[in-house]
């Protein structure tokens, strides 16, 4: 049974909130007067379809001296649509991306405009964002920014002008703001980025290497009297060339399904005919037997910087093949294998591992880009150092001399961007070396946005346009078991969710089966504990018209879940010492939060902090959620108590609330050896 926490009261009410209500116009600093950008230059992508048209300024009378250099739109379900963007596609789009009953409402566009000469970690803050509807569907508009929102004034002459001198910037940092338009739909966002320009030394170009007839192939060799072949990411032939690491600036718009940033490969020892093994390179017609698949070693750095952007839109006209299963392991033709090969391998736009070190300290380094377009996996695009796709050569493997810790080095992203993640199946990024850290990342993201999947990683200052995840989270902590050993010393500091599609889905006979979470950790026993993890400053905002949607603040616990069935129970594993402090959740969950135990290997589930153990009224370091129905500046807290009338639990009215503004009891418990759940909790 859950414990409670009993602490001493303080009973002061404080109500310093930001108010959060649906969109209308609204006061910029500029009065009626603003001052007018001029005509932007067009830099909508060609064949793309941009419904915006934007501008920026960094001057303090805020005349627009920047337009963006790359522009890119993002659309599910229209005529013609790749299978895998399709209304009617087995990812259940029209689930995925439309929010919670009875206000649904659909999502189904994102522009990005990215001022890519900006300079922002060397320039001064901008002072006002120019944003004209190209449609002139828009009624009103309002900006993200962070755990901020700015409403914007409307030009005469059909801009929005956001005075962005009325919110707080931070200093030499990239800016990534969000733009909801107001319209009949509600089914567009506008990503503006002022992104860095960071370079190490003289990096190769991709544009030079794709020139040059750099592609994924498929290759043959011999080892020690063994006949290979292997289907091979696009770095494949260059890391062979460049062991000692490599430093690359993406200054094209590539396209990752040709051509990907990945020194993965598909290793099939060749068995026999009737073809020989060259001959089967586009044949096919031969026997095989698949090894797995692996990322290339490298003993030095890698480093991809720039302002380009990978897209793995044309795999989205590909059937979704799915992951390698024991079947695939038998000898049989390669001919049975070969398409499935060539999906896992492209789709991973970039699967790198690395043992080499920066002078910062980093194996891989990854800053300024984009990844769009992702594709249906089961898992992420962009696995980096990961344990699941272990670093080893053909020779390595072949000889059995894998190492699942090769590629156990920290990597770092920097004002890293991934969108285009509409298809189910398509996570964030998934980085498992030891002392990761990733800051300024934006994700808009079907499935689990953030994987925090090794020791001291660090997530900070995160955007996140989310869709229902299903069974998983904004956050996931452990990657469904998966993760190497422990996730001890994690922290995620600052997650701005902009817009959520969430839906009450549950499965009343398993707790914890099912249901989008903001925080998820349904883990598998494998032996990986979760622990020592903690979250804080997350913000969850409202942007009114039934636009976005919670299901679960947390899901936690041991045990399969949707899509996981094959969990295993083998190996006795933890959930434990983990803290949630200072959430702001601006919409009313459409679920208790959940805490189960389905194993069966006596693992258990203890010391889960909902705050930071001081029980005062205010929000402060604690999981809060504004009932914004009832009062702006009223909020009630997470709490678990077992009675009917809640009592004991508190809201910023303090222990038990009152009749008009109550308390909840909003946790669910199931099954043994749950102990130590603390929240704010009256004596």
């Amino acid at each position: 049974m859950a414990s409670q926490n009993h602490l001493s009261v303080v009973t002061v009410f404080l109500s310093s909130v930001l108010i959060i209500s649906c969109g209308g116009g609204g006061g910029g600093g500029g009065g009626n007067n603003p001052p007018s950008p001029p005509p932007p230059n067009s830099t909508c992508a060609t064949g793309d379809d941009c419904d915006f048209v934007v501008s920026l300024s960094n001057r303090v009378d805020q005349q627009a001296n920047f337009s963006p250099t790359q522009e890119y739109s993002y659309a599910w379900g229209f005529n013609n649509a790749p299978s895998q963007l399709q209304d009617n596609d087995n990812t259940n789009l029209g689930f995925i991306w439309v929010s919670s009953d009875p206000d649904s409402k659909r999502f189904d566009y994102l522009q990005t405009s990215n001022v890519g000469d900006y300079e922002p970690l060397t320039n001064s803050p901008p002072t006002a964002l120019y944003v004209k509807d190209i449609g002139n569907s828009s009624s009103a508009m309002r900006l993200q920014y962070g755990n901020q929102v700015l409403d914007a004034t409307q030009n005469p002459d059909g801009f929005f002008y956001f005075d962005l001198t009325q919110i707080t910037l931070e200093t030499s940092s990239p800016y990534q703001f969000t733009v909801h338009p107001y319209d009949d739909n509600e089914n567009r966002e506008l990503a503006v980025w002022l992104s860095s320009t960071y370079r190490a030394g003289t990096p190769t170009s991709v544009l030079s290497l794709w020139d040059a007839g750099t592609r994924n192939k498929w290759i043959v060799g011999t080892i020690g009297g063994t006949t290979y072949l292997a289907y091979a990411g696009g770095l494949y032939q260059f890391a062979l060339d460049n062991p000692g690491g490599f430093s690359l600036d993406l200054d094209m718009d590539l396209n990752g399904q040709a051509m990907n940033l990945s020194t993965n490969y598909a290793l099939f020892e060749y068995l026999g005919g009737p073809d020989d093994a060259d001959t089967c390179r586009t044949t096919f017609n031969c026997q095989v037997q698949l090894k797995g698949q692996y990322t290339l070693p490298v003993s030095g750095p890698i480093i991809i910087s720039g302002s380009g952007r990978i897209n793995g839109y044309e795999m989205l006209k590909t059937p979704y093949v799915g992951k390698y299963t024991d079947a695939d392991f038998r000898p049989q033709a390669l001919s049975a294998l070969a398409t499935k090969a060539e999906y896992r391998v492209q789709s991973g736009l970039i699967e790198l591992s690395s043992s080499g070190s920066t002078t910062e300290g980093f194996a891989i380094d990854i800053a300024g880009i984009t990844v769009g377009f992702s594709s249906q996996r089961q898992d992420s695009s962009v696995l980096l150092n990961n344990k699941n796709l272990a670093m080893a050569s053909p020779e390595d493997v072949l000889t059995g001399n894998i190492k699942i810790d090769a590629n156990n080095y920290p990597v770092k992203t920097f004002d890293f961007k991934m969108v285009g993640n509409w298809a189910g199946q398509s996570d964030g990024v998934e980085p498992q070396g030891a002392g990761s850290q990733l800051s300024y990342t934006y994700l808009h993201i079907a499935d689990d946005s953030m994987k925090v999947a090794a020791r001291d990683v660090r997530y900070t200052q995160t955007t996140v346009l989310q869709g229902d995840v299903s069974t998983g989270g904004v956050i996931h902590i452990g990657s469904y078991g998966t993760h190497r050993e422990s996730t001890e010393g994690s922290v995620v500091d600052g997650v701005y969710v902009h817009r959520i599609t969430h839906k009450n889905v549950e499965d009343d006979t398993r707790p914890g089966y099912k249901g989008a979470a903001l925080v998820a950790a349904q883990t598998c026993e494998f032996g990986n504990n979760v622990e020592g993890v903690k979250v804080t400053n997350l913000r969850v905002n409202d942007l009114g018209n039934g636009i976005s949607s919670v299901n679960k603040p947390f899901n936690l616990g041991l045990g399969a879940s949707f899509g996981f069935d094959d969990c295993g129970l083998t190996t006795k594993t933890f959930v434990r010492n983990l803290s949630f402090e200072d959430f702001q959740i601006y919409l009313n969950p459409l679920a208790k939060s959940t805490i189960f135990n389905r194993g069966a290997d006596g693992g258990t589930i203890s010391n889960i902090n909902f705050f930071d153990g001081n029980v005062t009224t205010q929000t402060a370091g604690k999981v809060a959620i504004f009932n914004l129905e009832t009062d702006s500046s009223f909020a009630y807290f997470i709490c678990g108590v077992d009675t009917a009338d809640q009592s004991g639990c508190w809201n910023t009215l303090g222990e038990n609330g009152n009749g008009v503004y109550p308390t909840a009891s909003n946790i669910t418990y199931a099954g043994p050896d749950i102990t130590d759940i603390n929240f704010p909790f009256g004596p």
